[in-house]
């Protein structure tokens, strides 16, 4: 298993799970993270098996900073390991790099479960949380990074850096206990 470049052969099966994987509440634009990528801003790969799709991973580079903002496998591989693996390519293909990620915060609703356990699954791969909580396009989020700690005001320059500074200023900081 390995990651690479989404090919244009996997291209579709890339973008229906990106669809299904994550609430529209958490989705960029497609088209922007293309652009991004031609750009050499961000990363669009695919988990690759021997031929096979298996997953993606979305991610977005600046600096010594990687954020892993889209990450997930395919439905039917699920809870068997892949997805700690996939963690440790990511790690191995940003190296000397403080990667990071935003989880959402349980919110009393029905979803959760599946965000204690998303958060549980990053925390046993070596996550640690930064204390930074933020309100990314009104969605609660929690920033998890892989290696030395991440600021607020580093976390802000990455989003004014990658993804602009319209996109940065929507973000509204709830927590820093860094």
């Amino acid at each position: 298993m390995h990651l690479k470049n989404c090919s244009s052969e996997h291209i579709n099966d890339l973008r229906q799970l990106y669809l299904s994987a994550f609430p529209k509440a958490e989705r960029k634009p497609f088209w922007f993270m293309l652009q991004k990528a031609a750009r050499g801003k961000m990363e669009i790969l695919e988990i690759d098996d021997d031929g096979a799709f298996e997953g993606l991973v979305i991610t977005a580079v600046y600096k010594d900073l990687v954020l892993v903002d889209y990450f997930a496998v395919s439905e039917t591989l699920r809870c068997g390991g892949i997805g700690s693996q996939v963690l440790g390519l990511i790690l191995v293909r940003y190296p000397n790099r403080r990667v990071f990620g935003e989880i959402e915060i349980p919110t009393g609703d029905e979803n959760d479960n599946i965000k204690i356990r998303r958060k549980g699954f990053y925390l046993r791969n070596s996550a640690k949380q930064t204390g930074i909580l933020i309100d990314l396009f009104g969605v609660p989020m929690e920033i998890l990074v892989f290696g030395d700690s991440l600021t607020y005001d580093e976390y802000i320059e990455f989003y004014r850096k990658v993804m602009g500074r319209a996109i940065a200023s929507r973000i509204r900081l709830i927590e820093d206990k860094s």
